[in-house]
């Protein structure tokens, strides 16, 4: 109830994240892996294997996503098929998901308790995107470790509002 009252529109959302499987071997839809995936993270899950062995009622769960997402869902699938998926979806599609979801919440006024000055706080920090054994494009950072590996990475800067400023800032 929660989730659907603050994005009604989550499955359409989801559903315009293009899947990039083949869809004559695909058994569940790209939506539903990634509702699935949101689920585990709002529960704190800690790992795909400990959401899978901890999942309780799987019948309860498919019904409860097939509610949220308008569509069939006869059984959950395992987390390791999320975890395949994600790995050749468009990072921007993904981004703008996340950017809907934000916008959504602006616009409901949901954060403005978060506001500092009348602004949102943002956290910048910079994180590895992607790790390779070897160089495959121009743009690779190359790391030279004391071990004498060498690997070959992606970095990306990251923002992210802070929604416990009074915290940092001792604002209450």
């Amino acid at each position: 109830m929660t989730i659907l009252h603050f994005f009604p529109e989550l499955s359409n959302w989801l559903g315009k994240i293009e899947d990039p499987r083949n869809p004559d071997y695909t058994q569940f839809p790209l939506k539903v892996l990634l509702l699935l995936g949101i689920v585990m993270f709002l529960t704190h899950s800690g790992s795909r294997n400990h959401f899978n062995d901890q999942g309780g009622d799987s019948a309860q769960l498919a019904n409860t996503l097939a509610r949220m997402l308008g569509c069939d869902v006869q059984a959950v699938p395992h987390l390791d098929t999320l975890e395949k998926v994600l790995r050749t979806v468009k990072p921007e599609a993904l981004e703008e998901f996340q950017a809907c979801l934000l916008r959504r919440l602006i616009r409901m006024k949901a954060l403005d308790d978060w506001r500092v000055g009348g602004r949102f706080l943002l956290a910048i920090d910079g994180t590895g995107l992607y790790s390779f054994h070897q160089r495959h494009c121009d743009h690779c950072i190359e790391t030279r470790h004391s071990s004498g590996t060498i690997t070959y990475s992606h970095k990306v800067s990251v923002a992210f509002i802070v929604l416990s400023a009074h915290l940092i800032t001792g604002i209450s």
